[in-house]
């Protein structure tokens, strides 16, 4: 019975040492790969909503903003600065220059207003969304955001993966709606 035992614990141990060393812990390539209990839908950040897919795309899409190491505070995202009206209605966001999406187009306010009215017309029910009245450019890399009424958190809604995500509009003049299956964001991956 003992000597069974044995076996048994020197046969579980050699299982746990030959799947830990036979992962390829040392990749030196820019992937990452993560066991998922199903085959997700699509990557497309305004029509897919499952845990799975929001782990994937928060690595392909980047927010506007995100939230601090302190679990309080706000830090630029793809936004260097941000203000707000008084009124907490208008928010005006700067863009970091110099950003590219994955396709090589450029992050700019005009490609903001676009990825804010291609997730807007997909989520209507959303309320992030429908508390947006309008999303302007002001320039190049300002763009104002106006609320239909005053919601003071709104800023810590744009760090959310249920929130705003940076998509490239020549993707989705490319793909229409097959960019689920060819997400092209600002991030990592």
């Amino acid at each position: 019975m003992i000597l069974k035992f044995y076996y048994l614990n020197i046969l579980f141990i050699s299982l746990i040492c030959f799947h830990i060393y036979s992962c390829d812990y040392l990749n030196t390539e820019k992937a990452i790969t993560q066991g998922i209990y199903f085959f997700p839908e699509g990557l497309d950040p305004a029509r897919n909503f499952d845990f799975y897919e929001f782990q994937i795309y928060s690595q392909i899409y980047e927010t506007l903003l995100t939230i601090g190491e302190d679990y309080k505070s706000l830090k630029p995202g793809l936004a260097q600065s941000w203000s707000t009206s008084n009124d907490m209605t208008t928010f005006k966001l700067t863009l970091k220059p110099n950003i590219l999406f994955h396709d090589g187009s450029r992050l700019d306010s005009e490609a903001v207003c676009h990825a804010f009215y291609y997730q807007t017309q997909r989520r209507i029910e959303h309320p992030l969304y429908k508390m947006i009245k309008t999303v302007h450019v002001i320039d190049s890399l300002n763009v104002q955001i106006d609320l239909k009424y005053p919601f003071a958190p709104f800023l810590y809604t744009l760090t959310s993966p249920q929130g705003f995500q940076a998509i490239s509009i020549e993707a989705i003049k490319k793909y229409g709606e097959k960019i689920d299956k060819h997400p092209c964001g600002t991030g990592s991956f």
